[in-house]
């Protein structure tokens, strides 16, 4: 083993730095640009500035569609969506809350709707004023609370058969009736004016700060060093980078082990990172092989488990989530399990500063304190308001330290997420993606941050944990006792997280090193320069083969293939079907990118390259013949070149296609941007990617 743990931390910090979002790397640079282009910098006037005043007014929106097949994932698209294309769209997890204005009747649910006039084969499903919760489920399907109180599950064609047809504004107030993917929620008369579902949280109110912004709004970028907590993307990254670059043999392995790492909870910091990372590497270099080098590295970081107890003490406390039928036995079973003394205080109805009062539990739990147990297991949190729950927490934690000292382990989970309901009257509040659904959110977040600030404390987040397997309970709020048990055994056990992993039963996408490998691979096949190939698989996605897997986008795969030219894509051999398969992808587009070249270069617009050995100077007119297509990349380059005006698409399809946002950029600066930006990113896959390509000499 050659390589050294400072080497390691160094490498570590390279990867972090490299992964930066495009955006924030050039921000300055492009600022400085942007000013010079509509005449306010210090640089050169009037190059390319537009008469006139066009800065004077908002310009105008535009969707950001593009022409033709391209860049998937830097699109911003925001287009109408009416109900059945909603439907269509819903994804497993998504809510919808209808409110009907009137009667809802169906001779069969998946007829039209019908008078509500009485008879044995008119039912009325939903009732005017009322309004109705659905969530989308696996399989195609819908879980929908009628007006008689059962649960139908029905399909998306059945529901948009009863609902989509004819006008459904008649029936149904969509100024009232929402839909929520995560924490985005838009009404229905929003998103037929062209909101976006697919979007994320919504922005901070004007004139406030986003989280770790500094005054005036402006995000400040913490410098990274050894004892930064890194987020669970940010760990991936770099156990995958070290790995692809340390330890290239592994092969599979590599995103096994990077995603243990980030679902790991005591591994939260590049230090922690780097440490647990040697001793792995260690291992696999003295020969003990894949599985014995994971298993010693749980051994070597504590892993997950909770150890033998001797007789030490665990207090298990909370509000009713922490009772007996909920997650409390599943608590005391694995610590009783462990030798450990089990004390179990739930509260039920109670919310979290009821530990800091006075009742009986209350001055139980300060005496168990005392005694300095060896874990303190918190879970709840939902009968708290937001602001309370976090002053509590900050409250409690400190009374633990000041009682128990600092060799207490803190476990602390707050409260569950909202599920479906098996029987009884939905409260549309507090549902998945409800208002009371958000707040609990929240409150996981907030009691995060408090718990990863004390010492010798670890939170579990019971809305990233549970997501994959709970989906609903008997009242739509508490945790079933088998789902309780899952969720324990998940956050105490670490050998059973890691036994999934090498038996494969975490589903993961194919390591970016593999990918890499698998891009160099056919762009030798097809005789294609291998910088270029591997340089626009970046940017499409990332070197992800899975990209937009599960999103509605017509732009999948390693190369952003769009599926409304499938009949395109199949004279290079493309099979929709196999889209996100890295190999099937690469070797359509090595075909289809050498048809753009020989185009590009019968036209006059590159007259250097080839599609063996592409010149870097025009390689950017070569990765914008992708995005831009063909014939578009060929009206930009011929407008630069005499000054003439593109048409409107092409204008909107250059604008959505800059960074920072530019509406009216002219041809010649659309084209010096991205030759900037290819020159950079090329020289990103050099330094990754050297070892797998012949290294190609830049202008």
């Amino acid at each position: 083993m050659n390589v050294t743990k400072e080497q390691l931390y160094i490498d570590g910090l390279e990867i972090l730095k490299e992964d930066v979002e495009w955006w924030k790397k050039r921000r300055k640079r492009d600022k400085k640009n942007l000013r010079i282009l509509i005449g306010h910098g210090k640089g050169s006037k009037g190059k390319h500035v537009k008469k006139g005043a066009p800065f004077t007014k908002d310009p105008p929106r535009y969707a950001g569609t593009k022409g033709s097949p391209g860049l998937g994932l830097l699109e911003q698209q925001k287009q109408p969506i009416g109900l059945s294309q909603l439907i269509d769209l819903a994804q497993p997890g998504d809510v919808f809350k209808f409110k009907f204005i009137k009667d809802f009747c169906v001779k069969t649910f998946e007829q039209s709707p019908v008078p509500c006039t009485p008879g044995p084969h008119n039912v009325k499903v939903f009732a005017a004023g009322g309004t109705y919760a659905g969530i989308a489920i696996e399989g195609d399907k819908f879980k929908v609370k009628t007006a008689k109180g059962f649960h139908i599950e029905k399909t998306k064609k059945e529901l948009k058969g009863a609902l989509g047809r004819g006008n459904p504004e008649q029936f149904i107030d969509f100024s009232q009736s929402t839909a929520t993917r995560g924490q985005a929620t838009f009404t229905l008369a929003q998103l037929q004016t062209g909101a976006s579902i697919l979007t994320g949280p919504k922005p901070a109110a004007p004139g406030t700060a986003a989280p770790g912004a500094a005054p005036g709004g402006v995000p400040v970028k913490p410098e990274i060093k050894k004892d930064t907590t890194l987020s669970d993307k940010q760990q991936k990254s770099v156990v995958s980078g070290l790995l692809d670059k340390h330890a290239p043999t592994l092969g599979k392995y590599t995103n096994r082990v990077s995603d243990w790492f980030a679902k790991n909870p005591y591994i939260q910091t590049l230090s922690q990172i780097i440490d647990s990372l040697w001793q792995f590497l260690k291992n696999v270099f003295a020969g003990l092989g894949i599985g014995k080098a994971i298993d010693n590295l749980v051994k070597y970081f504590g892993g997950l488990s909770i150890g033998q107890g001797d007789g030490q003490t665990a207090v298990l406390f909370g509000d009713s989530q922490m009772s007996p039928g909920f997650m409390g036995n599943a608590y005391k079973k694995i610590f009783t399990n462990s030798g450990y003394k089990v004390v179990l205080l739930p509260a039920g109805g109670k919310n979290v500063s009821y530990f800091l009062g006075g009742s009986d539990k209350a001055k139980k739990l300060e005496e168990e304190l005392k005694k300095k147990p060896a874990y303190v297991v918190f879970h709840g949190g939902g009968n708290s308001s937001v602001a309370g729950a976090t002053k509590s927490t900050q409250q409690i934690v400190e009374k633990i330290r000041q009682l128990s000292g600092p060799q207490t382990k803190i476990v602390w989970s707050g409260p569950p997420p909202f599920v479906m309901k098996r029987t009884g009257r939905v409260n549309p509040a507090a549902v998945p993606g409800g208002s009371r659904d958000g707040k609990r959110r929240q409150m996981n977040e907030n009691m995060k941050q408090i718990i990863r600030n004390a010492s010798n404390a670890i939170f579990f987040n019971p809305y990233e944990l549970m997501k994959s397997y709970y989906t609903e309970s008997s009242d739509g709020y508490h945790v079933p006792a088998k789902i309780a048990e899952i969720y324990v055994k998940q956050i105490f056990t670490g050998g059973a997280a890691i036994a999934a992993v090498r038996k494969g039963a975490v589903k993961l996408k194919t390591g970016r090193g593999q990918v890499a490998n698998i891009v160099v691979e056919e762009a030798k096949k097809a005789n294609v320069d291998s910088r270029l190939a591997l340089t626009i698989a970046r940017i499409e996605s990332g070197l992800n083969p899975l990209s937009n897997i599960n999103k509605s986008t017509q732009y999948k795969g390693l190369y952003q293939f769009g599926k409304n030219y499938m009949s395109e894509w199949a004279k290079y051999g493309l099979e929709w079907d196999k889209v996100h398969n890295a190999r099937h992808n690469a070797a359509a587009f090595m075909g289809a990118i050498t048809a753009k070249i020989n185009s590009l270069r019968t036209a006059g617009i590159i007259s250097k390259s080839t599609a063996a050995n592409v010149d870097p100077s025009e390689a950017h007119l070569i990765y914008l013949s992708w995005q831009q297509g063909t014939s578009g990349i060929k009206t930009i380059v011929r407008a630069a070149r005499t000054g003439a005006a593109v048409s409107s698409k092409i204008q909107g399809n250059m604008a959505a296609n800059t960074y920072p946002k530019t509406p009216d950029i002219t041809p010649e600066a659309f084209l010096d941007m991205w030759k900037g930006k290819l020159r950079s990113f090329g020289a990103g896959t050099e330094r990754r990617y050297a070892k797998l390509m012949t290294p190609i000499t830049t202008a």
